[in-house]
């Protein structure tokens, strides 16, 4: 009895942990464009070579082998890509969340990654897909989706997976607007962060003179920079006490001396005997607004200013009004002279001599 009810608590947290199946958020067609997807249940590869395919592990053998671009269709036809045969069979059979993780995370081939990139894109629910996106915005692997020279990393590919509903030549699931803004604000404090940590690595040279936190007592301490660690993160020494720490870079501030030496150039140091406080370095960023700004700013490049504020009647009296028209103006007929021209002609001008004869 003892055995049996062990087998079953095992068998639960088999089930409930990454193990089980992942649930599908889409629609008899896994969201893929209806063209799209009668393309590929007709096409002979899909039909024929990989009908007997029936395991996770076998699609991936298929796509490590045979994919070598991720786009819908294969370049310059409108025949379907394997890329997108072999996505729509793994939509077809039981995928765990944790051979999902796998895929998205394989070592021997960016497709393949690609491929469990897409997956999520495509049948996972829109609220979870940032859990799956999140960990590799900032990776730097470079393949090429098009098959046409124009590399891109996995990261910036990511990026057109949220920001963009267009994918090569047909369409991706609409996300919806609230959730799009809370990923693209997300990857935006990602840039962010990034552009500061390369900041503050131009100031962070060996041996200057640092504040950094102690983990232990999550204090700040007078130290001194080592050398630079993995995973932006750098050794330093505890002046007062001796101790060595890998620490963060966020947890690392550089002495005002530092700094004052790196600005030297080009830029004149204000003095304090005013009694002014030192300026702050940067300004909170509201990052919802400027997420707006940007799909304001999209919106109007591609003609479309929809989010514009409407224009009030007092301010349209101030611009200019345009009375043009782009209708082309049809070309008036060239007309002939009449026939008795030539002889009214001559005939004035022998008058004219006439007269000035008769004056002489």
């Amino acid at each position: 009895m003892g055995f049996i009810m062990s087998f079953y608590s095992i068998m639960i947290i088999y089930i409930t942990g990454k193990d089980r199946p992942v649930v599908h958020s889409c629609n008899d067609t896994y969201n893929i464009h209806p063209v799209l997807r009668q393309k590929i249940i007709q096409s002979d590869y899909y039909k024929n070579d990989l009908a007997g395919i029936t395991t996770f592990q076998e699609v991936v053998d298929e796509v490590y082998s045979k994919v070598t671009y991720a786009c819908p269709h294969i370049p310059n036809t409108m025949h379907v890509s394997s890329a997108f045969c072999l996505l729509h069979k793994l939509f077809t059979l039981p995928v765990t969340y944790r051979q999902l993780e796998e895929l998205i995370n394989h070592p021997d081939s960016p497709f393949l990654r690609v491929t469990g990139l897409l997956y999520v894109r495509y049948v996972i629910d829109f609220k979870d897909q940032w859990s799956y996106f999140a960990p590799h915005v900032d990776d730097k692997q470079e393949f090429d989706p098009g098959a046409n020279g124009q590399k891109r990393t996995i990261g910036k590919f990511i990026r057109g997976l949220i920001e963009d509903l267009n994918y090569f030549d047909t369409m991706l699931p609409r996300i919806p607007v609230t959730i799009q803004r809370t990923m693209i604000e997300n990857l935006m404090k990602i840039e962010f962060r990034a552009s500061a940590i390369e900041e503050k690595k131009k100031l962070l040279k060996k041996g200057i003179k640092v504040t950094a936190v102690y983990y232990d007592d999550q204090q700040e301490y007078e130290a001194e920079l080592m050398d630079e660690g993995k995973n932006d993160s750098f050794w330093v020494h505890f002046t007062g006490y001796g101790n060595e720490q890998l620490t963060k870079i966020e947890d690392i501030r550089v002495a005002e001396k530092a700094r004052s030496r790196s600005r030297e150039r080009g830029s004149r140091s204000r003095s304090r005997s005013r009694g002014r406080s030192p300026k702050k370095e940067s300004k909170e960023i509201d990052f919802s607004k400027e997420v707006l700004k940007r799909q304001r700013e999209a919106a109007a490049s591609q003609g479309g200013d929809y989010a514009r504020r409407p224009t009030s009647y007092k301010s349209s009296l101030s611009l200019p009004q345009t009375t043009s028209t782009t209708r082309l103006k049809s070309r008036s007929p060239v007309r002939a002279p009449p026939a008795n021209s030539a002889l009214s002609s001559s005939s004035s001008s022998r008058r004219s001599r006439s007269r000035s004869r008769d004056r002489d």
